[in-house]
């Protein structure tokens, strides 16, 4: 927007969001810098609801002109496609920043739906796995 700066934008697209009761967090670490953006809209949690069995979770680079990580997490709905669920723009991936994300995705869609989830598919990055299994302990991690 004409006058503002990327983080007042960024802050006025939360609060926008959030009025229209989507799920969004900023998380900060204790020094109130940005650790990850992580947004979920109602219909992407309808989504996830009727189909939890399978998602997938992948990161994908360059895609911003911050160069952050982008985390975007999907469902594969009854014809075997995909539907974003949720999506995250990183500072880093560490297990501990992917651990804080998904329990971002496990407080926005609820234990309910988080518990049918049978089956993620991920690419070889170990620390997502590894808070993968953290946080979704039911579930098969497959690569």
């Amino acid at each position: 927007m004409e006058g503002r700066s990327d983080i007042e934008d960024l802050l006025h697209y939360f609060e926008s969001i959030q009025k229209e009761g989507d799920y969004a967090v900023i998380a900060t670490d204790e020094n109130s810098e940005i650790r990850f953006l992580f947004i979920v809209h109602q219909n992407m949690l309808d989504s996830f609801a009727k189909f939890p069995e399978v998602m997938l979770a992948d990161s994908t680079y360059n895609t911003n002109k911050h160069k952050l990580p982008l985390l975007i997490v999907n469902a594969v709905n009854g014809l075997g496609g995909s539907e974003c669920i949720a999506y995250a723009f990183l500072i880093n991936e560490t297990k501990e920043t992917y651990t804080e994300v998904f329990e971002q995705l496990r407080k926005a869609a609820g234990d309910e739906t988080i518990e049918k989830v049978k089956t993620i598919v991920v690419d070889y990055d170990m620390s997502e796995i590894s808070s993968l299994e953290t946080v979704f302990p039911g579930a098969h991690v497959q690569l």
